[in-house]
């Protein structure tokens, strides 16, 4: 015999020896020691109650993940976060600009001693400031988001400032004032005017610091109650002074109160002179003289422009420029006390064209502009119901939500 054969002869019976049944001689101490412990809990088998597909799905298909791709994915993380934040903010402070067109928002007024807003596109009304207090004026900043108006005790009233939606009012703390016009919001919103009608025929002007929420007295004598902040900073204000010469414009700095009186402007010499506001560039300032005409002038030393009327031998008074500056709304009349509104460019192209109907009387100054300019608000000051007008002259509207005066009406961003 081979070593060979010899060799696969052993082979097989060591195979064989192996393969066959055998029983360990400790078999029985292990059965003596297991035989007194409890048998484990079913639940405790995750493949009792998991598909075993899940519990070995890590096993089989999940892969090492590369440490680039980890950082990838944490850096575009937080570029979505950035950008999210960004994006929240942009909308959260997107604001109309003090001067120029803007959009539409809620109409502010006042009735029964509260203030009210409007939304003119819904018609929903909301009372913002109620209570004991009697509460008048309101005005909203320019860039929409704030409130001032006046609070009344008798005869006199102090301002006081809130959110655009009446929340966390302010008093400002203040001597009372009496006979006092409307709050005028400068462009930033850091300080309003106010006027005062002391005796019938002059009156004062006051600047309060709407964060340090104080007040202080310009030392100026005023003969309108009519302030206008310039454009595009408010770095000046208009208004019209009484001087030992009549009535003069004077500009006043709200930084250091200096007040600068302007020469006798075209056309005044009654004590007519009323003002109606800047053009969006800060260059151009439109008033009415007693000479029965609306001028603009231009403070770059060129002539003053005169507005035309619809009819030449027709005069007009109490101008309003619009927002941006391109058209101006003033009072027309030909025979006393008739009157009516009409518009014109600013630059004296052509005729002004008539936009209300003809008032048997005094159809008073209670008109302006929306901020986006496609109507001009008119409520008449003896009877006559309270109307929008369009600029282009087409026919009138009494809107459902027109019922009170529009006194102030919201800048939103367009």
């Amino acid at each position: 015999m081979s070593t060979t054969d010899r060799i696969e002869r052993d082979i097989t019976a060591w195979f064989g020896e192996t393969a066959a049944p055998a029983t360990p001689d400790y078999t029985d101490d292990i059965l003596r020691q297991t035989a007194r412990s409890r048998q484990r809990p079913r639940w405790t088998f995750p493949e009792r109650w998991l598909p075993m597909s899940v519990i070995t799905f890590g096993r089989v298909n999940l892969r090492p993940v590369p440490w680039r791709a980890v950082g990838l994915l944490a850096v575009l993380g937080l570029l979505l976060a950035v950008a999210a934040a960004l994006y929240a903010g942009s909308q959260q402070q997107r604001l109309p600009p003090p001067f120029g067109a803007a959009a539409n928002g809620l109409v502010a007024y006042s009735k029964g001693g509260d203030i009210y807003t409007v939304d003119p596109a819904t018609g929903a009304r909301r009372a913002l400031v109620t209570g004991a207090a009697v509460d008048a004026g309101p005005a909203f900043s320019l860039d929409g988001t704030r409130l001032a108006f006046l609070r009344t005790t008798g005869t006199a009233s102090i301002i006081v400032l809130a959110d655009a939606d009446g929340r966390n009012p302010v008093p400002v703390p203040m001597a009372p004032l009496t006979n006092v016009s409307a709050p005028s919001w400068s462009p930033g919103g850091r300080s309003i005017a106010v006027l005062t009608d002391d005796n019938g025929d002059t009156g004062s002007l006051f600047i309060i610091d709407t964060e340090a929420r104080t007040i202080r007295k310009i030392n100026v004598v005023t003969d309108d109650n009519v302030v206008e902040w310039r454009p595009p900073d408010g770095r000046q204000l208009m208004v019209t002074a009484r001087v030992s010469r009549g009535a003069r414009f004077a500009l006043v700095s709200p930084v250091n109160d200096r007040v600068e009186v302007l020469p006798t402007p075209v056309g005044e010499a009654a004590g007519g002179l009323r003002s109606g506001g800047w053009s969006l560039d800060g260059r151009r300032f439109v008033y009415a003289a007693s000479d029965g005409q609306v001028h603009v002038l231009d403070f770059d030393g060129s002539p003053d422009v005169v507005i035309k009327p619809s009819l030449p031998q027709d005069q007009g008074g109490y101008p309003r420029f619009s927002n941006d500056g391109l058209h101006i709304v003033f009072m027309e009349w030909s025979t006393d006390p008739q009157s009516w509104l009409s518009v014109a460019p600013s630059d004296a192209s052509t005729p002004a064209i008539r936009v209300s109907a003809i008032y048997s009387v005094a159809i008073g100054t209670h008109y302006h502009w929306s901020p986006d300019d496609t109507v001009i608000a008119l409520e008449p000051q003896f009877g006559g119901a309270r109307v929008l007008l369009d600029p282009a002259g087409g026919r009138p509207s009494t809107p459902p939500w027109m019922t009170d005066e529009v006194e102030s009406w919201q800048r939103r961003a367009p």
